[in-house]
C-alpha cells in the first residue's frame, strides 16, 4: 500500500529489490531521520524499462554555528562539487546545490526529469 501512495520508509525501501517491474506510481519520495538530526529525503522514479532509480537527494542538518557550517560546506563541496549547479566543469545530469543557512542548512543533489522520448518509451513499456 505505500508504494501505491507514493511515499516509502527505511522497511519499505528495503523491499524494493523483491519488485521486478512497476508502472505506477511514477516516482515516490521518502525520508529518513538519522541520529545526529540530520533528515534525508530520497526521491526515487522509475526509469523507462520500469526499475527504480534514485534521482533525488536532499539533506536538512540541525541548526550550526558558522565554524561547523564552513566544514559542512568544505565537505559537501569535496563530496558533491562537480554536480553543483555554479560550476563551470558541471559533470552528468545531476545538479548540486547547498544552501548554507544557520537555522536549517541544507542541500540537494536532484537529477532533472527525463525528456519526451523518454517517457514515451516508459509509457510504451507500461502499456
Amino acid at each position: 500500500m505505500p508504494l501505491l501512495q507514493g511515499r516509502f520508509d527505511n522497511r519499505i525501501l528495503m523491499m524494493l529489490p523483491a519488485v521486478n517491474k512497476a508502472c505506477s506510481p511514477r516516482s515516490m519520495i521518502g525520508k529518513a531521520l538519522e541520529p545526529a538530526g540530520v533528515q534525508t529525503q530520497f526521491t526515487l522514479q522509475l526509469d523507462t524499462t520500469g526499475n527504480w532509480k534514485v534521482v533525488g537527494i536532499a539533506q536538512v542538518f540541525p541548526s550550526l554555528n558558522r565554524d561547523e557550517l564552513s566544514r559542512l560546506n568544505v565537505e559537501l563541496d569535496k563530496k558533491y562539487g562537480k554536480y553543483s549547479i555554479h560550476s563551470t566543469n558541471k559533470v552528468s545530469h545531476y545538479a548540486y546545490v547547498f544552501n548554507p543557512n544557520l537555522a536549517k542548512p541544507y542541500f540537494v543533489l536532484t537529477q532533472p526529469l527525463p525528456d519526451e522520448k523518454a517517457l514515451e518509451r516508459y509509457k510504451h513499456n507500461c502499456a
